[in-house]
């Protein structure tokens, strides 16, 4: 089966959260920045405006929920910045999955796979992960197949990944 596709920041942004959750630690994190960090910093306006001081220095006592509150932001600028720092080349992307390896190659890059190499995978509704460290993965995009190249990539994995 031959995948072509482009790696897109929506794509990447969609295989980074997928890959914060599989470590509690790292999907933590992201939850506080995203939901826990701006709530916070939301009622420490509201108190800090109604007229309560949580703080003896009126900078402090707007910064502080300002910065809680721009921390979603801080994390979609570094992921945006990992995004441009990590790419190896723009273009289009094909990955060739046979029954033996796998086959990825791109304008400046190619490389052979084992499946022996390949720990584990992992997916959701926008994205598959396969590991080859517990850290570095490749990222297929799920909206480059067919409902029928899903389920014969699912079998694949099934049956060639053998977990570390």
């Amino acid at each position: 089966m031959q995948l072509r596709y482009e790696l897109t920041l929506s794509d990447y942004l969609s295989a980074q959260a997928l890959h914060a959750k599989r470590s509690s630690i790292a999907y933590s994190g992201r939850v506080l920045c995203y939901f826990i960090f701006p709530a916070l910093g939301c009622l420490l306006l509201a108190w800090d405006f109604s007229g309560g001081r949580f703080s003896s220095s009126g900078a402090i006592a707007i910064l502080a929920p300002i910065y809680l509150l721009a921390c979603p932001l801080f994390l979609r600028w570094n992921l945006r910045r990992c995004y441009r720092r990590t790419r190896s080349g723009d273009g289009e992307c094909t990955i060739d999955i046979e029954p033996n390896l796998i086959r990825s190659a791109s304008t400046k890059t190619r490389s052979e796979i084992e499946w022996s190499a390949i720990r584990r995978f992992s997916e959701d509704n926008k994205c598959l992960l396969l590991y080859l460290a517990p850290a570095r993965f490749i990222a297929i995009p799920k909206r480059v197949c067919s409902a029928e190249q899903l389920n014969e990539l699912r079998a694949l994995f099934e049956a060639n990944i053998r977990p570390a």
